[in-house]
């Protein structure tokens, strides 16, 4: 949620900043094309996510899910380094790699919330409690986009000026690892909890 909800609603704000576009009255065609384009490549990944879960790790979600932060975070460390390198910009080739930045990011964000947020639930609470973990899981996505919303916005008054806007992909960044390392978290939890059952 961390990362999800701060991409779907800054990049608006990442599009007039950074990109130099007028996105109140006059949206430019790769901006629009670049946010159409985003929840389409967000359902491939979602599909990816549950095929390659189903298919290669028989519906063990935490193992995909984990490698899905990571490489998610990946995705944006890398995004961060090219904005700090100054290929992303009001250029023609800036604007082109900054609209791609955010559509790869898509894919990974959305591949690991439709792991965490559909399917996680039932290997969590089980038949009996997988609405209640639908719900708890569902209500964190929020709790970390709030999260997300203030840190950034603080940090990016305080560094947008030098540094546009780098520090937000380091703020999703670090959601992304946090997301990765409770899932191995869980994950080891969840085989020490199936090892003391076939103990007793």
């Amino acid at each position: 949620g961390g990362v999800r909800h701060s991409l779907d609603q800054i990049s608006i704000l990442y599009f007039q900043d950074q990109l130099g576009f007028d996105m109140k009255n006059n949206i430019p065609d790769i901006a629009a094309y670049t946010l159409m384009v985003m929840p389409l490549v967000a359902f491939l990944g979602s599909l990816g996510s549950g095929v390659v879960s189903d298919k290669f790790f028989h519906g063990e979600r935490g193992p995909v899910a984990a490698a899905l932060y990571f490489f998610e975070a990946f995705v944006i460390a890398c995004s961060a380094v090219i904005l700090y390198m100054g290929w992303v910009g009001p250029s023609h080739s800036g604007i082109i790699v900054g609209c791609l930045i955010l559509i790869f990011i898509s894919v990974t964000v959305n591949s690991t919330h439709s792991l965490v947020g559909a399917a996680a639930p039932m290997d969590i609470g089980g038949k009996k409690m997988a609405g209640f973990a639908a719900g708890v899981i569902d209500s964190f996505q929020y709790y970390g986009g709030a999260i997300s919303f203030i840190v950034t916005g603080q940090v990016l008054k305080a560094t947008q000026q030098t540094h546009g806007y780098l520090y937000w992909y380091v703020i999703m960044c670090s959601f992304g690892i946090t997301g990765g390392v409770i899932m191995l978290l869980m994950e080891r939890k969840k085989r020490r909890l199936a090892l003391l059952t076939q103990g007793t």
